[in-house]
């Protein structure tokens, strides 16, 4: 996450889609790119890797994370809203179980990073 450079938004109303839209993330420090991710309205962000630094940030700026995942965006979606994303098919490899409890067990954290 904390070096993407594009960002699928996707705008629902009582679980149903109403637009989806490509935004380039400007090339800013973690503060910034926070900033602009709040000024976009974006209030929950599901996510590949990601820094420590960066989660904390924007955890602390009401942005919920749901990192660690990948797959397809409509697979993902799906297992998304369906409360199934503790399906062991879209955590990335290296990390078994969610990282914020959605799993059995937690990712590592050593330091600054995840493993």
């Amino acid at each position: 996450m904390d070096t993407a450079n594009q960002l699928m938004m996707i705008d629902y109303e009582d679980k149903r889609e109403l637009k989806r839209t490509i935004l380039d993330i400007p090339n800013l420090n973690v503060v910034y790119k926070t900033e602009f991710f709040k000024g976009q309205g974006i209030d929950l962000l599901i996510c590949g890797a990601i820094s420590m630094q960066m989660y904390q940030i924007l955890v602390a700026s009401n942005i919920e994370v749901v990192p660690f995942i990948r797959g397809s965006i409509q697979k993902v979606l799906t297992a998304y809203s369906d409360g199934d994303l503790q399906n062991g098919e879209f955590f990335l490899p290296g990390c078994q179980n969610h990282v914020l409890g959605l799993g059995r067990k937690r990712c590592r954290r050593r330091g600054n990073n995840w493993e």
